[in-house]
């Protein structure tokens, strides 16, 4: 049946007031001004925005689950979690883990792919984040686990499993990461680079390989010297290359982050939560894969202080960033939606108020705070009244 949502659009190439109408799970209209609709269905949400869902292409968990407990129950509770805070499609981020547990993961995302029950409608795929990452630049990935690329098992996974894994992070420096690369590339895998000590003419190189990303751009990566500018200032150069970013202001300084807004622009920077189980709990201790972890705040760290993924929301980023970066709404919900789609090949279902996409929408109020969310037009969150 067919439905109209009112409000004030952010396709996110625009912002006008307007009219969706969506059939099933499609949208099939998008139109500025209101209209006649006799026998339609109408949502008026007044002054609200009305904006394409959040992608979030980097996040192990939420909500008690990650998407390493290798459990449909826990990406059902992750997709649930997320839809409260504007999230309509997700790729569930491994972290490095012994090659069994990252499997069970793998499969566990597949199931839940092919079954597409409304718990885990917003579940699009899977992000490998490892175990091809450098010892050197961990960060709060599992060492013991990490492995050189020569005779990666992800390949069979990628084969085994078609269409499920998107994107897998990969530090170039391993041993035997070029050809692993070239392949990942060659099946239709986007490569970021993460985790890494890559150095300026490295990362070059890479990007030659078919690399088109930064993963969480200035974590786990040497950092910029005006002599040796390293992967940052060469992707920030580089005008096709994506990268993530965890506007939390505990990964980096609200001016760093105006930083990369300003010279990537919206269209080459996607906003990341990479949260984990912690994220809308309480302060406490959590897990992050085998490696412990303590949240105070907003801030989640190993028992060394390094940072261990986040409890940011997707919806506090895009309000963060037009605070920090002082970053248009338009374009602000453009990183978090449209880009990070285009930067994982969603785009063309996902990420924009656009005839023939998913009817994945998600309301803001004036406060940019969700009020409702839709996926493939059904109505999965709406704020208590």
């Amino acid at each position: 049946m067919k439905k109209v949502i009112r409000g004030v659009l952010v396709t996110p190439f625009q912002e006008f007031a307007g009219e969706v109408v969506v059939d099933g799970g499609t949208i099939v209209e998008v139109a500025a001004g209101t209209h006649a609709r006799p026998g339609l269905e109408v949502v008026d949400l007044g002054d609200s925005y009305v904006c394409p869902g959040f992608v979030d292409i980097h996040i192990h968990g939420a909500s008690g689950s990650d998407v390493l407990d290798g459990s449909l129950s826990a990406l059902e509770e992750m997709s649930r979690f997320l839809s409260s805070h504007g999230v309509t499609s997700f790729l569930g981020t491994v972290t490095t883990a012994p090659v069994d547990s990252m499997v069970s993961a793998v499969e566990a995302a597949a199931a839940a792919l092919s079954r597409q029950t409304d718990e885990v409608l917003s579940l699009r795929g899977v992000h490998l984040e490892g175990p091809h990452v450098s010892v050197d630049k961990l960060g709060a990935q599992d060492g013991e686990s990490a492995l050189a690329a020569v005779d990666s098992p992800i390949l069979e996974l990628v084969r085994r499993y078609p269409g499920v894994i998107k994107t897998v992070t990969v530090a170039p420096e391993v041993p035997g990461a070029q050809a692993l690369i070239e392949e990942l590339v060659s099946l239709g895998v986007h490569v970021s680079i993460g985790h890494t000590d890559a150095s300026f003419e490295l990362a070059q190189q890479a990007f030659c390989w078919g690399v088109d990303r930064l993963t969480h751009v200035f974590n786990a990566m040497r950092p910029i010297h005006h002599r040796e500018p390293g992967l940052i200032v060469a992707s920030l150069l580089n005008p096709n290359v994506y990268v993530e970013l965890i506007a939390d202001g505990v990964h980096m300084h609200p001016a760093v982050v105006e930083l990369v807004y300003r010279n990537k622009g919206p269209e080459r920077v996607c906003l990341i939560t990479d949260s984990m189980r912690a994220a809308g709990l309480e302060d406490g201790t959590y897990t992050l894969g085998r490696l412990e972890v303590t949240v105070v705040g907003n801030e989640a760290r190993l028992a060394s202080g390094t940072l261990a993924g986040s409890v940011l929301t997707m919806d506090q980023a895009v309000r963060n960033v037009t605070s920090f970066a002082k970053a248009a709404l338009t374009d602000a919900v453009t990183m978090a939606s449209l880009t990070p789609a285009r930067a994982v090949g969603l785009d063309r279902e996902v990420g924009s108020l656009e005839v023939g996409k998913s009817a994945d929408i998600v309301v803001l109020n004036r406060d940019l705070k969700v009020e409702m969310t839709m996926i493939r037009g059904v109505e999965v969150f709406r704020l208590a009244s």
